[in-house]
């Protein structure tokens, strides 16, 4: 028998509740997973799991409006600084601070785009495997 247990619809429209921590162990420890219940079905529970772990972030939050702030500042400041490496010899302390201020935020941000939620027909789509 498979380890559910029945409970209220939730906000995702299931009817049952997220398995226990000792479920998931004996779905996995089992070695019936593979002969009776297929790998279908233990792609479908770890897609379900996945899914309730809200890795997506809406992109009208208050936090992803500061980054996008932070961001349009950045590019400023590296539209300035970048034409006037040419020229600079040497860097200051300061300058060098602030070029890899900005390579860790291009870089942050290249990764968390990824997980950022995009509106579609007027909805907002927050799929994992629709927004990535």
């Amino acid at each position: 028998t498979l380890p559910s247990r029945p409970g209220k619809p939730g906000k995702f429209g299931s009817s049952a509740r997220p398995l226990s921590k000792k479920a998931w162990t004996k779905i996995f420890s089992s070695d019936e997973v593979d002969s009776s219940w297929g790998l279908d079905w233990v792609c479908g529970k770890l897609k379900a799991r996945i899914s309730r772990l809200r890795l997506v972030v809406s992109p009208s939050t208050r936090g992803r409006l500061l980054w996008d702030i932070l961001g349009t500042l950045l590019l400023l400041m590296d539209l300035v600084y970048i034409p006037l490496q040419v020229f600079e010899e040497n860097e200051s302390s300061a300058q060098w601070y602030w070029r890899l201020v900005t390579l860790v935020f291009w870089a942050v941000d290249l990764i968390a785009s990824f997980f950022v939620g995009y509106y579609h027909k007027g909805m907002v789509e927050m799929r994992l495997d629709r927004v990535a």
